[in-house]
């Protein structure tokens, strides 16, 4: 159980294996890999990459073009402090700040996702690989597929907007007042 707090102007590649471990970035672009629990992690400034493997950690992106690679089910962050959200496994929860948006990535397909309540909202994501299927669960979603090529998704809650690539979309709506576009 300790702190490790980073010198300005220092650019870090950092792995915390570690348990009740705080770690605080500099103001420079930080890769920071949390393997263990419980753990809170600032990276403050600059362009960050973290990626949480463990279980139950706490992370911050602070200003600039922050990525969040998320191998982790149980993880808590500020949606706003994330440009992109990078699933390394085939579920997780994504927690969105009202109104919030950010780009998701999951099994080489990209989406823009917005908050459409002023409220947080949580959306959970399944992949399922065996037959390329992507399910959303979540209630006032916009959901913008970015990747060209055609989507398999499921799509499950109250109030989710879906636009598709264009291509040759599968959709199949478990919800109510739904809209999908083409």
């Amino acid at each position: 159980n300790f702190k490790i707090t980073s010198a300005l102007g220092q650019v870090n590649n950092v792995v915390l294996e570690g348990n009740e471990m705080e770690f605080i970035g500099s103001d420079g672009n930080d890769t920071i890999t949390v393997k263990g629990n419980d753990s809170t992690i600032q990276a403050k400034e600059g362009d960050d990459r973290i990626i949480v493997i463990g279980e139950r950690n706490t992370v911050s992106g602070g200003a600039g073009s922050n990525t969040l690679e998320i191998a982790a089910k149980n993880i808590t962050f500020q949606s706003s402090e994330f440009d992109k959200f990078v699933a390394l496994k085939s579920e997780g929860t994504l927690s969105f700040e009202g109104n919030d948006s950010a780009i998701f990535e999951i099994a080489g397909k990209s989406y823009e996702i917005k908050n459409l309540s002023a409220d947080i909202e949580n959306l959970n994501f399944y992949y399922n690989d065996a037959n390329n299927t992507i399910t959303f669960e979540g209630n006032n979603f916009e959901i913008k597929s970015n990747s060209g090529q055609a989507n398999k998704v499921i799509l499950q809650g109250d109030g989710i907007e879906f636009w598709g690539a264009e291509e040759d979309d599968r959709v199949t709506l478990r919800g109510s007042n739904a809209k999908i576009y083409g």
